[in-house]
């Protein structure tokens, strides 16, 4: 079973994106193939060195740096966001892979189950 987690809001709006993060790994659990895409204002999860100790929530970017440990490899972030943010590669955690729009569609394509995609 394939398994694409789609984070595409800011990353401390609320508790969408960790609760996004948790389904990639209960997926992973199940021994699910798991790949967490992150668009628009969800590319922010990704920014290196965060602390949200003050907003009294899980710091994002340090819980998407365990899922290695939870065999989840696979962290992608649009290409057009990322520009579009003017983030930079070595601004973001460790192992993210920029994709295109079309790698993008091809990901969901693939994936059996796809949570957290907005239109």
């Amino acid at each position: 079973m394939k398994l694409l987690i789609v984070l595409s809001k800011p990353p401390y709006t609320g508790s969408h994106t960790i609760e996004l993060i948790e389904a990639a790994l209960v997926g992973a659990v199940f021994d699910w193939q798991v790949d967490v895409l992150a668009r628009d204002a969800g590319v922010w999860g990704l920014v290196k060195n965060q602390d949200a100790s003050s907003l009294g929530v899980r710091t994002v970017g340090k819980v998407l740096s365990a899922l290695p440990a939870y065999d989840i490899d696979a962290v992608h972030a649009c290409a057009v966001s990322l520009s579009h943010f003017e983030l930079a590669p070595d601004a973001l955690i460790e192992g993210v892979q920029s994709v295109s729009v079309d790698e993008q569609a091809a990901m969901i394509a693939r994936a059996d189950v796809v949570i957290g995609a907005s239109a």
